[in-house]
C-alpha cells in the first residue's frame, strides 16, 4: 500500500472514529476470562466522571491502578432509592421500594481486578424493575457509559430490556444476563444534553444484576484533530526515514 493511501485511510479512520462518539450508540463487549483487565479498556489515562463497584466489603476493586469507588449495600433488604457519589439508583414498580446486595463468584469469568468488581452485586429482591441516574455531568460533553456483568446461573434466564438516554433520546438495547460463558459490558457513547443521564432496567423475566458501572469523558473532535495531525507528522516522519 502506498505512503499517501495509507494516510489518507488513517486520518479517515480516526475522523470517522470522532463522528461515531457523538452519536447515542449502544454496543456490547465480550471480555476474556484471562486477561480480563487488558482487555476492559480502563485505564489511568481517561478521565471518569463515575466508577463505581457494588463489591462485597473486603474486595476492592482496582483495575490497571484505577481505583474504584466501592458501594456497599447491606445483605439485609435497605431501602431504595440509594444515592452514592454523583448518582442514585431506584427501584421501580416495587410497593416495598427495596434492594440489597450478594457476594459471589467470579473466578470462573475474569482475573485481576474485574473478577472483584464481578464478585458482588446488587438487585431487587422482588424482581423489579430499576433506573440509575448519574448526575454531575456536563452539558454537550462526549461520554461514554459502561456497565459491567457476568452470567450468574449457567443457561439461565435473566433478561432486560436496558434503556438509556443521556442525550434526550432513548437507545436500548435487549440482554440476557445469564447467556453465554464470559463476562461482558454494554457499552453507551453519548453527548450529554444536560447534567444528568440515566439507565433503565425493565425486566421481562428474572431481574437484573447490578455489578459496577463507569462513565468516562471521551475525546472531543477538535482533540480528535489534534490527534489526526499528530498521525499525518509520525507517518511524514515515518515516510522521510524510509528515503
Amino acid at each position: 500500500m502506498s505512503f499517501r493511501k495509507t494516510l489518507v485511510l488513517a486520518t479517515v479512520a480516526v475522523l470517522a472514529f470522532g463522528q461515531a462518539l457523538q452519536a447515542g450508540t449502544v454496543s456490547i463487549v465480550d471480555l476474556p476470562s484471562i486477561g480480563t483487565d487488558a482487555a476492559s479498556g480502563i485505564s489511568t489515562l481517561e478521565t471518569y466522571t463515575h466508577k463505581v463497584s457494588f463489591s462485597p466489603s473486603g474486595k476492592a476493586v482496582t483495575i490497571n491502578s484505577v481505583a474504584f469507588t466501592d458501594v456497599i449495600v447491606g445483605t439485609s433488604q435497605q431501602s431504595s432509592p440509594f444515592s452514592g457519589p454523583d448518582f442514585t439508583y431506584e427501584t421501580l414498580n416495587d410497593p416495598n421500594n427495596k434492594v440489597q446486595s450478594v457476594t459471589g463468584s467470579a473466578s470462573a469469568y475474569a482475573n485481576g481486578g474485574m473478577s472483584n468488581l464481578l464478585a458482588g452485586f446488587i438487585f431487587s429482591p422482588n424482581s423489579a424493575d430499576w433506573r440509575l441516574t448519574l448526575s454531575g455531568l456536563t452539558a454537550s460533553e462526549l461520554y461514554s457509559m459502561r456497565v459491567y456483568y457476568r452470567p450468574w446461573e449457567a443457561n439461565g434466564s435473566r433478561t432486560s430490556v436496558l434503556t438509556f438516554n443521556g442525550d434526550g433520546t432513548d437507545a436500548s438495547v435487549t440482554i440476557n444476563e445469564d447467556a453465554g460463558t464470559a463476562a461482558h459490558y454494554v457499552q453507551y457513547d453519548y453527548t450529554a444534553s444536560g447534567t444528568s443521564a440515566t439507565l433503565t432496567g425493565i425486566r421481562t423475566d428474572n431481574g437484573w444484576h447490578m455489578y459496577g458501572f463507569t462513565n468516562q469523558v471521551i475525546p472531543e473532535p477538535s482533540t480528535l484533530a489534534l490527534l489526526t495531525t499528530g498521525l499525518i507528522g509520525l507517518l511524514c516522519y515515518a515516510w522521510r526515514k524510509r528515503k
